[in-house]
């Protein structure tokens, strides 16, 4: 269901290291905020639902959407798949966007000694409507939150790995740049719906990877069974 150039939008692949999966920032811009959405820009977020030692995540922590790699597993289809932590919508999905050149991150994030890449999606238009995920077993809505209110959270109540990105009061986060450079350069915009084909369904797509197993532990090479 992916076009030919899924991949043109990511940066190459070109490490010897496998990454073991994805964090991903999904940004509302709003009209009206001007340049709050720069230097706070609004993320999605979630609520954890279970445990998972080897990734850290703990029942109740805020999070942003993020899913370790299926076997075999490149950039743009793990960026698809983590995407089922945010919306069942396809419409929701297409309309996401990167910035050329500026939203992809390798090796960005650190969990239990695995590198994870990070990138920044971009939604321009205020949502207002109710957001359900695809995979309700993992986690839950928790709804749209600043950076402001994201950094102002005891870090206990925040999954670690989004306190590497989001940075702290006194730093700009990698999150503003894209931002910056989503506003900034519109030519630079690249919608997702360029890459995939109209009738692409994210819930046939999260169930049929769902049955590849993940790639968990040090350097991407031990597999877990799926789900």
């Amino acid at each position: 269901m992916l076009t030919e150039n899924k991949d043109a939008i990511l940066q190459q692949e070109t490490e010897k290291r496998q990454v073991a999966g994805i964090g991903l920032a999904i940004v509302m811009i709003d009209p009206r905020r001007n340049g709050e959405n720069i230097s706070n820009p609004v993320l999605w977020t979630n609520r954890e639902l279970k445990a998972k030692n080897y990734t850290e995540r703990v029942v109740g922590q805020i999070t942003i959407p993020s899913d370790t790699r299926k076997k075999g597993e490149r950039g743009f289809s793990n960026v698809l798949g983590t995407l089922a932590e945010f919306s069942a919508d396809d419409e929701l999905i297409k309309s996401l966007h990167f910035v050329q050149g500026s939203s992809y991150f390798k090796n960005k994030i650190w969990i239990k000694d695995n590198s994870f890449d990070f990138a920044v999606l971009i939604i321009d238009k205020v949502i207002i409507k109710e957001i359900k995920p695809v995979d309700v077993d993992e986690v839950m809505p928790n709804g749209w939150m600043s950076l402001e209110e994201l950094r102002s959270k005891n870090p206990g109540e925040v999954r670690s790995f989004v306190g590497q990105v989001i940075g702290d009061i006194n730093s700009r986060s990698i999150i503003s740049d894209v931002v910056d450079d989503y506003l900034k350069f519109p030519k630079k915009r690249i919608s997702l719906s360029k890459f995939l084909q109209p009738n692409f369904s994210i819930k046939e797509f999260f169930s049929e990877r769902e049955k590849s197993p993940d790639v968990i532990g040090n350097f991407g090479v031990i597999y877990q069974s799926g789900k």
